[in-house]
């Protein structure tokens, strides 16, 4: 949503090493099955004021653990495979309200983009615990020539965007899942072909319960010097979809950008952009500086604007009785504006591309 009210936060991860176990693997090495296991914890603190619908209470905190298996197998040198079980424990704060804590999705809505959830709760408390598991990833990549093809539950991930999105249309993001490593799956096509060794093309189809809940959008993305970008286009879930985003680092910092232009079929739930209500304008410009403390330590900034958002908080709970409101809002649509200053064990190296 445009930026109503700011939002202050911490946010800290820390993740045990993976543990690898080789399961099977030929004489060559060339040829294997693998498994491995890793456990991560993410918190976030939140201080909000100004807003009683997301953020009830001055302050809030969440906290997301996460264990994770994953089976990687190569049985020939052109096709390799991947299964990811994921189960995660979430906690938060007494009295935290619509927000959760997190500020920016919904605590469990399914996850978009996929024919089947496979994704079910194991134990909940009311509000402030719950206990899930799903099958994250089951993907299988082949190697034709000079492309690449992966069909199957994946993560796709774009932008430039460190905890806000403009075009990562595909699996939007929460504080507690910021980390790109386990972006959450989505079941997909994607083709992706290098043209020169500083520029690639690769197309997504995205799979939904039905071809108006899928999204098919193409690519290109590519290095000149230090600046490093792509160009988008395409559809998602009958919105036409144009975007854009940059990056580059300046002395011992990085600076971002992303753009992006959603066209409705229909007049939108809220909001609109350029005096439209079927258009609808994202941005996000930000940047972040690393800071050799401690195991490493990053500071970020980032604004983020949202068309799809609506601008008087008061209106939160009509919207949130509209289905194609909770849809978009589910889909990440709706975000809103904060301030982070997260500390990361492994923080992305200045200038780095955040595809997944």
């Amino acid at each position: 949503m445009p930026a109503v009210f700011l939002v202050c936060a911490c946010l800290l991860t820390c993740a045990l090493p993976a543990d690898a176990v080789e399961l099977w693997s030929d004489a060559s090495g060339k040829r294997f099955v693998s498994l491995n296991t890793s456990l991560k914890w993410t918190s976030v603190l939140s201080h909000a004021s100004g807003d009683t619908v997301f953020f009830p209470e001055e302050w809030s905190a969440a906290s997301l653990w996460r264990f994770r298996a994953v089976v990687d197998a190569r049985p020939t040198t052109w096709l390799a495979a991947q299964v990811a079980y994921e189960q995660r424990a979430r906690t938060v704060s007494e009295g935290a309200g619509a927000a959760g804590g997190a500020g920016l999705l919904p605590k469990e809505l399914p996850a978009p983009y996929r024919v089947r959830q496979v994704d079910d709760p194991l134990v909940e408390v009311g509000s402030t615990f719950s206990y899930r598991h799903e099958l994250d990833r089951a993907v299988a990549s082949i190697s034709l020539s000079r492309a690449e093809v992966k069909i199957g539950r994946q993560a796709v991930g774009w932008g430039r965007g460190l905890m806000f999105g403009a075009v990562d249309i595909f699996a939007p993001f929460s504080p507690l899942e910021s980390d790109r490593e386990w972006r959450r799956g989505i079941d997909a096509v994607r083709v992706r072909v290098p043209v020169t060794d500083l520029i690639s093309v690769d197309a997504v189809a995205a799979f939904g319960e039905s071809m108006e809940e899928s999204a098919f959008v193409g690519r290109v993305h590519g290095y000149v010097g230090d600046l490093d970008g792509e160009l988008l286009a395409g559809s998602r879930c009958e919105d036409g979809f144009y975007g854009a985003s940059l990056s580059f680092p300046v002395l011992d910092a990085e600076l971002h950008g992303e753009a992006a232009v959603f066209l409705s079929p229909e007049p939108l739930p809220a909001a609109g952009s350029f005096g439209s209500d079927d258009v609808a304008l994202k941005t996000v410009i930000g940047g972040s500086r690393t800071f050799d403390l401690a195991g490493g330590v990053m500071l970020v900034a980032e604004y983020h604007y949202s068309g799809f958002g609506f601008t008087d908080i008061e209106d939160a709970s009509d919207y949130f009785e509209d289905e194609d409101f909770l849809e978009r809002y589910a889909r990440g649509d709706s975000q809103q504006a904060r301030w982070t200053a997260p500390a990361s064990s492994s923080p992305p190296s200045c200038g780095s591309s955040q595809t997944a």
